[in-house]
């Protein structure tokens, strides 16, 4: 998405400082917020103060900050209110009985975010939430939602002259997403271990998937399963309100 003409950078800021602390899973000062993020310490240092007042997160100990209860009350405003989750639960529930991983997750940056993430063995329940962010270029999630945009657009969220998790080239990577665009899905492996993902939505605005699938089994009967559960959650309504 390009920039509006008069963004407000402090909101930009303040919603990136919110986001690091959510996703970090431990205290963390206002130093490193800011080498991690690259905003200037003091700024950082207000932007939490004035988090904390309105509850988004709390001073810890030895100057550090952690989220505040505001937080859990969006957490939970937002799985009320979001088509997405209730959509889609209980299809990915069915998912489970294949034995494989099952997933959902959404485009962040050059990240994907999964909202649901389950491995044999979890309860069904547990794979809300259980899995931190993992790179666009190595997911099948986050090939199929990528293959949604422009090659420019992609340049701006991929850093193609860097190293690209999961691929062995700038061309490797930008065959996968042709394979996408062509073929409706799409696949990446990881650890010797195939993952197939489609897209949920037009424009797709989230992606589910069956990973660690064994590397020599065909993926057909698989991807049959994908695409019938992700046609089920788009017919249940819209993704979201």
């Amino acid at each position: 998405m390009v920039l509006p003409s008069q963004p407000i950078l402090g909101l930009i800021d303040g919603m990136e400082v919110l986001q690091l602390l959510a996703s970090v899973g431990k205290p963390i000062s206002g130093l490193e917020i800011s080498k991690e993020l690259n905003i200037e310490k003091t700024k950082v240092n207000r932007i939490l103060k004035t988090l904390a007042y309105i509850g988004f997160t709390a001073p810890a100990n030895n100057r550090k900050y952690t989220l505040g209860p505001a937080i859990h009350v969006l957490s939970a405003q937002l799985l009320h209110g979001s088509g997405l989750i209730k959509n889609a639960l209980k299809y990915l529930v069915d998912l489970t009985e294949l034995n494989v991983v099952v997933a959902m997750g959404v485009l962040w940056h050059d990240k994907v975010t999964y909202i649901y993430h389950w491995q044999p063995g979890m309860l069904p329940a547990d794979g809300l939430g259980s899995m931190d962010l993992f790179p666009a270029t190595q997911s099948s999630i986050g090939l199929a939602l990528l293959a949604e945009k422009s090659d420019e657009e992609i340049g701006r969220i991929i850093q193609l002259d860097g190293p690209l998790p999961g691929q062995s080239s700038k061309e490797e990577f930008f065959s996968a997403i042709e394979f996408v665009r062509n073929e409706g899905y799409a696949k990446a492996l990881f650890e010797n271990h195939q993952s197939i993902g489609i897209k949920l939505g037009v424009p797709g605005y989230a992606a589910i998937a069956l990973a660690h699938i064994e590397n020599k089994l065909p993926v057909e009967e698989y991807l049959k399963v994908l695409k019938e559960k992700a046609a089920l959650i788009e017919a249940t309504g819209p993704l979201y309100r």
